[in-house]
């Protein structure tokens, strides 16, 4: 490794840059998997050839590409995740391939934000993820709080700073991953793909952020895309193909000068062709992209009086495309399609054991004919993704009734498309994924093949992929697979989730195309999507939700002339639309709704009640202690008293917990069936010594039965005290206080922060362990396998084929978690060198209080059995 001052040699003569020189980059070959699950080998997986690319402060640069073609490589390359051989990459005169040192360095430089939220939380509480890079840096704890709240405040999440993650929407997951890196303060910033989960009104805020980062911090941003306003309000747009650069030059010239290469890259957008429109009017893309812009250009100057026809027309405006289908054309058309009638859904409580006070949806009416498309959008958090469900009964309605073809769906009768594709993965190869539902539904071999073809040439996977593991897959490859499996079902009807999230030009022409014939042959098409001006095109009818209401429904038709339709779902009108309403004279009495404007994010479901607060706001030191406390002197003391003087104290710390009684009992459920057995194996005696002798030896032990219960008593007063502790304490929290209490071990050789890191990743799996056992469960009824049907061997079985892939998939989130946590510094110097933070006058008080409390009742345990 170089001496430390060698770099800082290279930061001073080096420019400030990020370059990227004649970079190549394979994977090692993998093993495959054919359709009958046989394992095989394939050639090495070349992801860059030669490329070659510089990255200034102050510059936002655009990398574009197809579904695979190398993108999310070349950004891992340039913020250290990788290192390429041969070639090389530099970021302000150090290269990362030098030593752990250059490679730390670098990570600080290039904060690198993944397109999965989910993949790169680290933290279970708001002010604890943000916290984290920072932390890692070794700044103090008032420099932390600064750079939390300005982050915080910088993606719209400020007050959510003692929110828990897994109580956010997933737009507000990735706002936060986003402030997590922000927070480091990094002189670059890669984006991979960060705003494609977010709605309508989010995403001109984001694209406001990144170039405010870019021209007011001097921070480079590189920002992997298929969004065409994302690409246009750039200063160079990058074209990726096959692993290498083919085309490098301002977004205006790639629109303009090379329109082929535009349109096989990025996505079509009436807005878009608008703006080309006002550009080969004279329009300067650096007075804006948004419509606000364009629109005070053609109103104020003579050229964009001249061009606003020019505009008007180009963008198509008044006009439907011609390819959309409508429910009367065809005689497949006929009978019921999807009915959903004044339905209700709360989730349960996970704290409390009880029905959410805040509902998913409420009285929620819709109806989607045979040979219909209906566009389902709304806010991040309005109810979208418990509609789908419920439509494709994953979910019952606790009122109100879902009908599909006339009848209540079940998991299966419908093909669902899961707004995450790798959350609906769990095979080892792309063709056995196709091919579950078939054959899960007992079809022959026959049946099955002919339906995986189809599926594969439907969504256009490439034959060379079937054997690949869908794992390996890119973002856009992945959600083709996951389309396709569902597609393979026998189903009534289709409800895509987010279906174009990622996915790149070819990949959405072919998924609209798909709809469009399934919606001819007489299907019923749901599309749940933020991308409105994409799916208007396409859509019969609308429905917008807010806050898990119906906001508007009606005809696309009916929409054009609604502005205010959109305000009242808390989103922003399709740009084409704006510009339209504003540039033909047309624009509706109630105004314009501008991107970015006056259209304001659902809040997350509200976090746990403010009940247990004054045990949740303790350190968790405090807890832990007297936790280990009150383990020693319940086993110290057997009396008979003493337990139920513990049990009453347990009970009000409980109550003062917020842990409701129905929580408790589900927590404690577990035991009784160990409970059950150890009484039994007690009270029964085969050694002659029973008090009641049955049949020399056998007998019953009453003295062995006392034992057991006292014994299994104190078993339930420490996991209910423990409950108290898990329920008011986040794992980031108990990690954190374990290590602060044993810092002084550090002094006799005790790796304490290979402990405390090894303990924060383990309580942190904890909870996403279930995850995924559920994420692979709802893949798997959405398949058609009926998981609590059957005797209870077949239900084992069932089960299993759930936890196998389960566990795999948990390793994979480990490994994408465990370079999140890389990316932003963490180490075991980190997590042992935690700032001292002393406890306050509270924690004291209610420390000195808890022991006063033990050592009172020991004594008087002691003196009523003296």
């Amino acid at each position: 490794m170089r001496p430390s001052f060698l770099y800082v040699c290279n930061f001073c003569v080096r420019s400030m840059m990020i370059e990227v020189i004649h970079a190549h980059m394979e994977y090692a070959p993998a093993s495959t998997s054919d359709e009958a699950g046989h394992a095989g080998s394939r050639s090495p997986l070349v992801a860059l050839v030669d490329v070659s690319l510089r990255v200034r402060p102050g510059e936002v640069v655009s990398v574009v590409g197809a579904n695979g073609s190398g993108k999310s490589t070349l950004v891992n390359l340039m913020c250290g995740a990788l290192v390429g051989e041969p070639g090389m990459v530099v970021v302000d005169g150090v290269d990362p391939a030098d030593g752990d040192l250059a490679r730390r360095l670098v990570r600080r430089s290039v904060g690198h934000v993944f397109q999965n939220p989910a993949d790169q939380i680290v933290s279970t509480l708001v002010l604890d993820e943000v916290s984290f890079g920072p932390r890692n840096l070794g700044w103090d704890e008032q420099r932390i709080a600064r750079a939390a709240t300005h982050a915080l405040d910088a993606v719209g999440l400020s007050g959510y700073e003692a929110r828990e993650v897994e109580e956010l929407s997933g737009g507000e997951q990735q706002r936060l991953a986003i402030a997590a890196v922000l927070a480091m303060q990094p002189g670059y910033l890669v984006l991979d793909e960060v705003t494609s989960q977010l709605d309508s009104a989010a995403r001109p805020q984001f694209r406001a952020l990144f170039r405010k980062l870019a021209r007011c911090r001097s921070c480079g941003v590189v920002q992997v895309t298929h969004d065409p306003l994302e690409v246009l309000m750039g200063d160079r747009v990058v074209v990726v193909r096959a692993g290498g650069i083919v085309w490098e030059g301002e977004p205006r010239a790639l629109l303009v000068e090379h329109p082929t290469l535009w349109g096989e890259t990025l996505p079509p957008s009436h807005y878009v062709d608008g703006l080309k429109a006002a550009f080969t009017a004279g329009y300067d893309p650096s007075r804006g992209v948004e419509p606000e812009d364009l629109i005070s250009w053609v109103n104020s100057t003579s050229e964009g009086r001249g061009a606003r026809q020019a505009i008007i027309d180009a963008m198509k405006w008044g006009s439907k495309a011609a390819s959309s289908v409508s429910c009367e054309e065809h005689e497949g058309a006929r009978g019921p399609g999807i009915i959903v009638d004044g339905a209700f859904f709360a989730y349960e409580d996970p704290h409390a054991g009880l029905i959410h006070p805040e509902t998913a949806l409420s009285d929620v009416s819709v109806e989607v004919p045979r040979g219909s498309v209906t566009l389902v959008a709304g806010a991040t958090g309005s109810g979208k993704s418990t509609l789908a469900a419920l439509v494709a009964g994953l979910e019952q309605p606790l009122a109100g009734t879902v009908a599909v073809g006339g009848a209540a769906p079940h998991a299966g009768d419908v093909a669902l498309s899961f707004q995450h594709p790798e959350r609906q993965l769990f095979l080892e190869s792309v063709a056995r994924e196709l091919a579950f539902a078939p054959r899960n539904q007992g079809e022959p071999e026959e049946v099955v093949a002919r339906r995986v073809e189809d599926a594969r040439v439907r969504v256009g996977i490439p034959p060379e992929l079937m054997t690949r593991d869908p794992f390996s897959l890119s973002g856009g490859q992945g959600r083709r697979v996951a389309i396709g499996g569902v597609l393979t079902l026998d189903a009534r009807a289709l409800v895509l989730d987010e279906p174009t999230s990622g996915l790149d030009t070819r990949g959405r022409s072919d998924l609209h195309a798909l709809v469009r014939s399934l919606a001819r042959d007489g299907m019923p098409v749901m599309v749940v999507s933020h991308d409105l001006e994409e799916w208007l095109d396409i859509a019969d009818r609308v429905l917008f939700l807010r806050d898990g209401r119906v906001a508007w429904s009606g005809s696309v038709a009916d929409l054009k002339t609604d502005a205010a339709a959109f305000s009242k779902a808390c989103l922003s009108a399709p740009e084409a639309w704006s510009v339209g309403w504003a540039l033909d004279g047309t624009c509706p009495a109630q105004g314009v709704p501008r991107a970015g404007h006056g259209a304001t994010e659902r809040h997350a479901r509200r976090g746990r009640s403010e009940r247990g607060r004054a045990v949740r706001d303790l350190d968790a030191r405090v807890k832990i202690v007297v936790l280990l406390a009150l383990t020693a002197a319940v086993f110290a003391v057997p009396q008979p008293v003493a337990l139920a003087l513990w049990a009453a104290s347990i009970a009000v710390a409980l109550r003062l917990a917020g842990v409701g009684f129905r929580r408790t009992v589900h927590a404690l459920r577990p035991l009784s069936i160990l409970f059950a057995i150890i009484v039994v194996c007690n009270l029964i005696s085969l050694d002659g010594t029973a008090e009641v002798m049955l049949a020399e030896p056998f007998g019953l032990s009453l003295s062995g039965a006392c034992r057991a219960l006292m014994a299994m008593a104190r078993i339930f007063l420490l996991v209910a005290a423990a409950l108290v502790v898990s329920e008011t304490s986040t794992p980031t929290q108990l990690a954190d206080a374990a290590v602060r209490l044993m810092r002084p071990l550090k002094r006799v050789g005790v790796p304490v922060g290979s402990f405390g890191l090894t303990l924060s990743l383990a309580l942190r799996f904890i909870p996403l362990a279930m995850e995924e056992v559920t994420r692979v469960a709802s893949a798997q009824r959405a398949r058609g396998v009926k998981l609590d049907e059957g005797g209870a061997i077949r239900r084992v079985r069932r089960w299993g084929a759930v936890l196998v892939p389960a566990v795999v998939s948990l390793f994979r989130r480990a490994d994408r978690v465990a370079e999140s946590m890389d990316a932003r510094c963490s180490s075991e110097e980190a997590a042992a060198e935690a700032p001292r933070r002393p406890l306050g006058s509270r924690d004291i008080r209610t420390l000195c209080l808890s022991c006063g409390i033990m050592v009172a009742i020991v004594i008087v345990s002691w003196m009523v059995s003296g």
